[in-house]
């Protein structure tokens, strides 16, 4: 049975609405395609409103500043109008300077970004000028000496008599300072009597010092330290207490603080010290002292040193009476004439105790003693010396612990010892040196050895009236014996010693005179000598060598020589003694706790100099060169192709590519600048140069004319240095005047940019605003170049870019204007398609019911 019409029109309806759904659909997409074209288009246009450029300004015919828009070729002022400043863009990576291909055309710049030499530059372009001389570049040489070294080495054991560790000043802590103590240089008038002065530094002792030296009393006044005080800024103390009349009554309290380097020629710390001590003595129990003023209490005095002291004199009091001394103790060195001693020189009535003298002694008359050069009826418990004693008068009175014990007197020496060498004449005793008639001298429980651990029954010197007691009951215990530390020092071999007294000579720049080196081998023999108490040792006197090795690689090592050393050491070595150089010779002296034992290294490093060279490079030789043939008159070395002539003929003859080459430029350079200064007038070598140039030959410097011979010398570099020089520029021409001041501004190195960049406003706004680079000015004015921005600059400014904005405003109106008629278009359309699919649906229901309706009548016909 065929279709009804019905059915073939729903069938239509049907195909018909599908159509209509494509057509809505293609439509919407188009309008959503619309949309964003809207969107594009408005960002386009708000780019426009933030786009912004750069301006520079420009001095108008009327004076007024006009700006005009900026580019590289702006800048560079390669337009019709000149910008009133002239700024640059430098890369903020590299710091070169941007350049475009019309300057990098205009000055004949290399592809290679390096503008060379002024010269060069200037050359490139075509400005030719006379040349009459550069600034001089020298040489820069260091020398560097490496000495053969001291060698000190705390390692070896020795026997030395046994000293009781109670003996001898004892360790204390620091005590508080009393509250209400007072600065001694704070006062004024005179001391309180029972009040407490503290000492804290050097002004306060210097102002003890001037009040008692002057008569202000210090009878029972309190004083104490309350610190360290370094002495070595005095140049010459002259003691507290410079007569008996104004001597220290006070009591000085130590304090278990350190004095150090007193220096003097005729006093120690003090010069006279009185008090009222009294003493109880017993031959069993010691010594038992009252005293309430002139006391001396825990007093350390380190690296002492008096030179040429007339008499009574010791490291801490040169006379003392009735005085107290405790729990004290001086080290260094002394010379002088008689009555010496390492802590007192001339003890009269003093009770000392628990003290100690390291104190070596040199001295030219009698009573020399290591603790007490003169005494009378002195009262000692505890005591020890162990500094080395010498004098070298006839008759002698030298000894290890005192000098000489006056007649009429009673001395009470209770457990006191020596380890001091002794070196006298005649009475000369390792304890006493003498001891005058009707003197006692009981020495109960006490020591003596010299300091390399050996006794000798030779304990007093020399004693007037044999049949008195002097030693009291009990006699002295000799060779008594402990182990200690001692420390050996290792001198360099007879040959570096030479080498190294060489180089001191050399660095010091003095002429020691022809023959001095043998001189020098010559005068070293007396230090080589075998010890004859210690196997495979040197002999004592190389301890001396050993200091004055340390004061030579000191100033072979440090930046300054000292010269007074220098002299000494030469006068020793020409006179063939070590008499002028004494001072230096006291960094290692025997003493209780070491024994220095010298030793000749059987091998030891060579001593070197090392002096590298830091050199200007050829081109800067080769100008210094140009600039000596101008001042020795030859005028045909002018222009800058003369310079350019030299720089050559320099590259080519003398190349700076071996070691060897290297060291003949800085030869050739340091005879040309001592040409050029003045200091040296011979011109030999320098016509040879002006030949050889001439000639386009080679050169070969003699020995005799260089500065820098041997394997000391060696180039460590050659650096290329910007040079002043006098020039004929015609600075009248702008021309030659703009080159000058553009070579100023790209000499560090510049970045060539295809005009098509720099002649786009944009690409110059974008490297500044995303700081890839940044604007730099140069002052004609100082000629210098520095960097600088729009915001502080008044030829810059930062505008919007108003053209760009009336197009990007037009363009987007009619956009606008398009999409929106499209819009309306497509509205019509699906408005159209609404009302079609509408009236379909309609008509697809009534079709639907009318064959519904068909089906059903004919079922029921045939049903």
């Amino acid at each position: 049975m065929g279709m009804s019409s019905s059915q073939a029109r729903l069938l239509s309806l049907t195909s018909r609405q599908h159509d209509i759904e494509y057509k809505a659909q293609k439509l919407e997409a188009q309008k959503l395609q619309m949309a964003n074209e809207s969107r594009h288009v408005y960002q386009k246009y708000e780019n426009a409103l933030n786009a912004t450029k750069i301006q520079g300004a420009t001095i108008a015919a009327d004076g007024s500043a006009k700006f005009i828009d900026a580019d590289l070729l702006v800048l560079e002022n390669n337009g019709t109008e000149r910008l009133a400043k002239s700024i640059f863009l430098r890369n903020t990576d590299n710091n070169k300077i941007y350049v475009s291909r019309t300057n990098a055309t205009k000055f004949n710049l290399p592809e290679t970004g390096i503008p060379g030499t002024e010269i060069e530059f200037m050359n490139r372009i075509g400005y030719k000028t006379a040349i009459s001389n550069f600034e001089v570049l020298s040489n820069n040489v260091q020398d560097i000496y490496t000495p053969a070294q001291t060698d000190v080495d705390p390692t070896g054991i020795r026997v030395v008599p046994s000293i009781s560790p109670s003996w001898g000043q004892q360790d204390v802590a620091h005590a508080a300072i009393p509250a209400d103590a007072i600065a001694v240089s704070t006062v004024t008038g005179a001391f309180d009597t029972g009040k407490t002065y503290v000492i804290n530094n050097l002004v306060d002792l210097q102002a003890l010092q001037t009040k008692t030296n002057t008569g202000v009393s210090t009878q029972g006044v309190n004083f104490i330290l309350g610190g360290n005080i370094d002495m070595s800024s005095v140049p010459n103390w002259s003691g507290i207490g410079t007569s008996a009349a104004n001597a220290f009554k006070g009591i000085f309290d130590g304090n278990g603080y350190e004095i150090t380097g007193l220096k003097s020629t005729s006093s120690g710390l003090f010069k006279y010290v009185t008090g009222n001590q009294t003493s109880v003595t017993n031959p069993t129990t010691g010594v038992v002292t009252n005293s309430s003023f002139g006391i001396l209490k825990n007093v350390t005095l380190k690296n002492v040193n008096i030179t040429g002291s007339s008499a009574d004199t010791g490291a801490l009091v040169g006379t003392t009476n009735k005085a107290t001394i405790s729990n004290s103790s001086a080290s260094g060195n002394i010379s002088g004439s008689s009555h010496i001693g390492g802590l007192v020189g001339n003890n009269q009535n003093t009770a000392i105790s628990n003290s100690t003298s390291s104190v070596n002694i040199s001295a030219t008359n009698l009573c020399i003693g290591g603790f007490s050069g003169h005494d009378t009826n002195g009262i000692l418990s505890n005591c020890v010396s162990t500094g080395n004693v010498k004098t070298t008068y006839s008759d002698g009175w030298v000894g290890g612990f005192i000098g000489h014990e006056t007649s009429n007197g009673t001395t009470f020496i209770y457990e006191c010892a020596t380890t001091s060498k002794v070196t006298g004449n005649n009475k000369t005793g390792l304890f006493i040196g003498n001891i005058d008639d009707g003197c006692k001298a009981n020495i109960i429980n006490s020591l003596y050895s010299d300091s390399t651990g050996s006794s000798t029954t030779n304990t007093v010197g020399y004693v007037k009236d044999v049949d008195s007691q002097i030693l009291g009951d009990t006699p002295l215990s000799a060779g008594a014996t402990m182990n200690v530390n001692t420390t050996n020092v290792t001198i360099p071999t007879k040959a570096s010693m030479a080498k190294n007294i060489m180089l001191l000579i050399d660095k010091s720049g003095m002429d020691a005179g022809t023959g001095f080196e043998a001189e020098v081998n010559n005068w070293l023999s007396q230090f080589y000598v075998a010890s004859t108490t210690t196997p495979t040792a040197l002999d004592e006197i190389a301890l001396k060598l050993a200091s004055i090795n340390d004061f030579i690689a000191n100033s072979l090592n440090g930046d300054n020589v000292d010269n007074n050393f220098v002299n000494s050491l030469i006068t020793d070595v020409n006179n063939n003694n070590i008499e002028a150089s004494k001072v230096y010779q006291n960094n290692y002296v025997p003493s209780k706790e070491y024994e220095f034992t010298p030793i000749a290294a059987a091998t030891s490093a060579t001593p070197t100099k090392d002096s590298p060279i830091d050199c200007p490079a050829s081109v800067n030789i080769a100008n210094n060169i140009y600039t000596a043939l101008r001042k020795a008159g030859h005028t045909d070395f002018e222009d800058t192709d003369d310079v350019t002539a030299v720089q050559t003929w320099l590259a080519a003859r003398i190349p700076d590519n071996t070691d060897v080459n290297k060291l003949a430029l800085a030869n050739i350079n340091a005879y040309i600048t001592d040409y050029i200064s003045g200091a040296n007038t011979d011109t030999t070598e320098l016509e040879k140069i002006y030949n050889a140039v001439k000639n386009n030959t080679g050169y070969t410097m003699p020995n005799s004319a260089k500065t820098y011979v041997g394997s000391n010398y060696r180039v460590a570099t050659m650096t290329e240095q910007p040079q002043a020089y006098t020039t004929g520029w015609d600075l009248t021409n702008p021309d030659v005047v703009e080159a000058l001041e553009y070579y100023q501004v790209i000499k560090g190195g510049y970045i060539i940019v295809e005009d098509e960049q720099a002649s786009s406003k944009e690409w110059l706004t974008n490297l500044t605003e995303m700081g890839i680079a940044v604007f730099t000015e140069y002052d004609r004015l100082s000629k210098n170049v520095f960097d600088t921005n729009i915001a502080t600059n008044v030829a810059l400014q930062q505008v919007s870019d108003k053209n760009e904005l009336m197009k990007a405003e037009a363009e987007y109106e009619a956009s606008m204007r398009k999409i929106d008629n499209k819009d309306k278009k497509y509205d019509v359309e699906l408005a159209s398609l609404e009302a079609e699919r509408n009236a379909i649906k309609n008509e697809v229901d009534t079709l639907k019911t009318v064959i519904k309706d068909n089906v059903d009548r004919t079922f029921k016909l045939f049903g």
